[in-house]
């Protein structure tokens, strides 16, 4: 599974929570920022990512208001 798939079977998961990019690559343990993917993943660019959410929300994880993703959850069938 390469990364851009890890990021969006980690977001369907857990549909309907929101995700930081700096929480996204704690919780995959990445070694590069994915930004830039979540930005595309957001905008449906990516064949199975389009049913994402891409703005400003808080974090399901930090807690912090910032630039986050999620899947929306009745995309996952």
């Amino acid at each position: 599974m390469n990364t851009a798939e890890r990021v969006v079977h980690f977001l369907r998961k857990r549909a309907g929570q929101y995700f930081c990019d700096d929480c996204i690559v704690q919780e995959l343990r990445l070694s590069k920022p994915v930004t830039r993917m979540t930005d595309q993943i957001g905008r449906g660019s990516n064949m199975r990512g389009s049913g994402n959410r891409r703005e400003v929300a808080i974090c399901s994880r930090c807690g912090e208001q910032k630039l986050s993703i999620m899947t929306l959850p009745e995309k996952l069938n």
